[in-house]
């Protein structure tokens, strides 16, 4: 039997822009005096990633039992209720997919079907500006060239329909981590408080 081959669409091509790290930088600082606080969090987490594991399990579980009941009996709704000994829990299909890759839309290709991934699957892409990493006085120019490029392309630049969103806040420059420790130790704390300076325990 000849299987049907999906027709390829053309890919944007990124060409030499970055693509993200991966790599971790490692600490070699060990602070000492908190061995109650040490031990209570790490009894907590322990306990939780046992409990998290158990709950996994659980819902993947009901997970793979549920589905093939659902697109039986509640294809089209976006979620249905799951009952039994009296308890209750739900199951949700949300209009959102996972990008795969190259390797896994191959692999999606071959259990859905070249039919039915051609007519649906197209390429999705996010492309991420860093504005620290442009000049302030280059930065304005920069948005403006954007937003040129998109009227020329007749593509909208406000609403849902829009492709460019935009976020926009206050953050420190490049150069603030690595000076951060010369600060008084009033002044990191209060970073932590109200300017947005992200830690956490793990």
């Amino acid at each position: 039997m000849k299987t049907a081959t999906a027709t390829k669409t053309a890919k944007v091509s990124f060409g030499d822009l970055n693509t993200k790290s991966t790599t971790k930088k490692a600490t070699g600082v060990v602070l000492r005096g908190l061995e109650r606080l040490v031990d209570a969090f790490t009894t907590a987490k322990s306990e939780y990633d046992v409990a998290e594991g158990r709950l996994e399990t659980a819902k993947a579980e009901l997970l793979d039992a549920s589905l093939p009941e659902f697109w039986k009996k509640a294809g089209g709704e976006s979620s249905a209720t799951l009952q039994g000994n009296g308890k209750s829990a739900k199951i949700v299909i949300p209009n959102r997919y996972k990008l795969l890759d190259d390797e896994a839309a191959s692999h999606a290709q071959d259990a859905i079907g070249a039919k039915v991934f051609s007519k649906y699957w197209e390429q999705a892409w996010k492309l991420t500006i860093k504005s620290e990493l442009i000049p302030s006085s280059k930065q304005q120019a920069f948005v403006d060239g954007l937003k040129r490029l998109a009227k020329e392309l007749n593509l909208p630049l406000s609403g849902d329909n829009s492709p460019l969103v935009v976020t926009s806040g206050l953050q420190p420059n490049d150069q603030f981590h690595a000076e951060r420790k010369d600060l008084t130790l009033a002044v990191n704390l209060a970073i932590h408080q109200h300017g947005g300076g992200v830690a956490y325990v793990r």
